[in-house]
């Protein structure tokens, strides 16, 4: 069949180089066209003759346990010598696709070597199933490799949580009204057990959502990881939206470890807290919800005027904070 091309190659060629002359000799047009004539009656005679050629079938294994896994590299295709004519050979390689030779694998021998066990076939075994898939006048004269060999290793199945990798960004007036929702929150993982025992999570795609103002739902898709089978493809991710409010409220100024029969007093004796709130929760925060302190532990007395507050605690799901002022100026008088 090599043979064959390689000479069609050549004519080929041949013609190529006569069609550019023909346009400035009419003898060369004359002699072109004999050519042709001439090269296809010669096609037709070497088709007519036998060829030996090599024909790649693809290999698939069908009915794997559930349970376990091909492991590593297995052999994908088989290689067929076969002898036909001419004819047979071209429209078999540029007619026709070649389906898979499939092979149940609960059929095939089953082998154990060490750490190593799956299953294998002798491929003389099917012989006629692959002679089969042969065109009529064609004869099989090889087939390789002479045994198939399928590596078979457990599978291990693990359900992880599913971490969104989301980008978010509001109108003005707008905030995040709480946490984002992933549903669901883990999904089911399989694969060889060497790689699944490394995965803590599965991550969805990056998305960004930007100028939110109402509530979203959408359906994300889950990135894939090499050789784990996922049992969901997507989630559901909620991001809960809302318009937010200033509020502010009046908070006393507590002062730690006064020292032993003194007095504190602090000026001012509270502080001014500014913060943003979903309209949803704006009359559950209350000036109790927060504490401002002085620790007066932190300093030398004897060499400070002022003192630094600090907010110790204040309500989740605050979008902003801010408090004025931050230092005060305090007096310690003698307790009568």
């Amino acid at each position: 069949m090599l043979q064959l091309r390689g000479i069609v190659i050549k004519y080929w060629q041949s013609l190529i180089k006569w069609f550019a002359q023909f346009k400035e000799d009419k003898n060369a047009l004359i002699f072109f066209v004999f050519l042709v004539i001439s090269t296809g009656f010669w096609f037709l005679n070497a088709l007519r003759k036998e060829y030996t050629t090599l024909l790649t079938y693809p290999v698939r294994f069908t009915n794997i346990p559930k349970d376990k896994l091909i492991a590593g590299p297995s052999t994908s295709e088989l290689t067929v010598k076969v002898k036909a004519g001419g004819f047979t050979l071209l429209h078999y390689r540029y007619g026709n696709v070649l389906m898979p030779l499939s092979f149940d694998v609960n059929e095939m021998r089953k082998f154990k070597r060490s750490d190593k066990k799956g299953s294998f076939l002798l491929t003389n075994d099917y012989y006629r199933q692959i002679k089969g898939r042969l065109a009529t006048g064609m004869e099989l004269l090889e087939v390789n490799p002479d045994t198939l060999f399928v590596g078979l290793i457990d599978r291990k199945t693990k359900r992880v949580p599913v971490k969104g990798n989301i980008e978010v960004a509001f109108q003005k007036q707008y905030l995040q009204a709480g946490e984002i929702s992933l549903l669901p929150d883990s999904v089911t993982i399989s694969g060889a057990e060497t790689l699944v025992d490394t995965i803590d999570f599965v991550s969805t795609k990056h998305m960004e959502f930007n100028e939110l103002r109402d509530t979203l739902v959408r359906n994300i898709a889950l990135e894939s990881i090499p050789d784990v089978d996922m049992l969901k493809k997507r989630v559901k991710v909620i991001i809960p939206v809302e318009p937010f409010t200033e509020l502010s409220a009046m908070v006393p100024v507590t002062a730690l470890n006064i020292p032993t029969g003194l007095r504190f007093k602090s000026f001012p004796p509270e502080i001014k807290v500014t913060y943003h709130v979903g309209f949803s929760r704006s009359d559950q925060i209350r000036p109790q919800d927060f504490n401002a302190v002085v620790n007066l532990k932190d300093y030398d007395l004897t060499k400070v005027s002022r003192l630094k507050v600090k907010l110790e605690y204040y309500p989740e799901g605050l979008y902003y904070l801010d408090y004025s002022p931050i230092f005060i100026e305090y007096l310690l008088e003698r307790e009568k």
